[in-house]
């Protein structure tokens, strides 16, 4: 922690989930949304993604219950996810139009592609 949460201030988490066994790590990192100070680091690479998620439901909710952005471009993301929905609230997603039907439908999370990559960083 680099800087505890203040009352009045609003905080984004974003999330990259590995799988847990000691070859990729997940992390998670809290800013404050008005300026993007960094706040906090999270990292280990021996937590699954299933883990992961109560990890981010507490951090999430000690800073103010800020939003929660978690990258799926992989079956933990999907995990992690799936996971956290369950505990918690206020969590990012986007529209996708159901090629078979036509309806709109919620994708927990953001997918980091070739197109949105150098935006997402910058």
């Amino acid at each position: 922690i680099y800087e505890w949460p203040q009352p009045q201030e609003e905080y984004v988490q974003g999330g990259d989930p590995a799988e847990g066994i000691q070859k990729d790590g997940s992390a998670m990192t809290i800013v404050r949304k008005r300026d993007l100070k960094l706040c906090a680091i999270w990292h280990s690479d021996v937590t699954p993604p299933d883990d992961m998620a109560r990890e981010a439901d507490k951090i999430c909710r000690f800073y103010n219950f800020c939003l929660a952005a978690n990258e799926v471009n992989n079956t933990h993301g999907g995990i992690l996810n799936i996971t956290l929905k369950d505990l918690y609230f206020n969590m990012y997603y986007h529209s996708v139009i159901d090629r078979d039907d036509g309806r709109q439908q919620k994708r927990w999370g953001w997918l980091t592609t070739g197109q949105n990559r150098t935006w997402i960083l910058d």
